[in-house]
């Protein structure tokens, strides 16, 4: 019953709220595939250290920039160097590597080299 009592608070807020005449600004969403053609996709990492945060970023055709790490496909040339997971790369024994992100099909690639893990 706990998911029902949810469901129906939720239900009546968005009742009150369209009942308040509140509209949801479509401009106000992120953009998607079929509205906005993805133009270009590119990663930028911070300061290479034993653990370095990478951030996919997706530029769109209407100029927009949106951030995709969490929804971006994370690989690495060499998985002995480091693991990757989300865009938090750990260094596992250090050296150079090329980290990827794709994301709705495209790719974006950036070289970096690590130190060895402590």
């Amino acid at each position: 019953m706990p998911c029902f009592a949810a469901f129906r608070r939720g239900l009546v807020l968005l009742t009150l709220l369209t009942a308040a005449g509140c509209r949801l600004d479509k401009s106000a969403l992120a953009p998607t595939a079929p509205d906005v053609p993805l133009e270009r996709l590119t990663i930028s990492c911070g300061t290479p250290g034993n653990t370095v945060v990478c951030e996919a970023l997706a530029h769109y055709a209407d100029g927009t920039v949106q951030s995709v790490t969490a929804r971006a496909t994370w690989s690495l040339s060499d998985i002995t160097v480091a693991n990757i997971a989300r865009g938090i790369l750990t260094s596992t024994r250090g050296g150079t590597i090329e980290v990827a992100a794709k994301y709705l099909g495209v790719t974006s690639k950036i070289q970096l080299t690590l130190p060895p893990a402590l």
